[in-house]
């Protein structure tokens, strides 16, 4: 593995103790590893979601009846 020196804020540092005092990780490192991957994760999720999103082509919506639908699936 590759050493890496990184400058968090003071919350930042708080933040990750916890994480490693929760039990959940062994060490600062642990907590920053899984937080990439989850980062990565969800930006492939998200491309795949853009990818679907261009080939399914144009939405036979009006912007009204998109943007009414958008909102109802925001108060779910």
């Amino acid at each position: 593995m590759i050493k890496q020196s990184i400058t968090i804020t003071e919350r930042n540092k708080d933040w990750l103790d916890a994480q490693v005092a929760s039990g959940r990780f062994g060490n600062v490192s642990e907590v920053v590893r899984a937080l990439i991957r989850e980062h990565e994760d969800r930006q492939d999720s998200l491309r795949a979601a853009l990818e679907l999103g261009e080939k399914s082509g144009p939405s036979p919506l009006r912007n009204d009846e998109r943007l009414a639908w958008i909102k109802a699936q925001l108060n779910k």
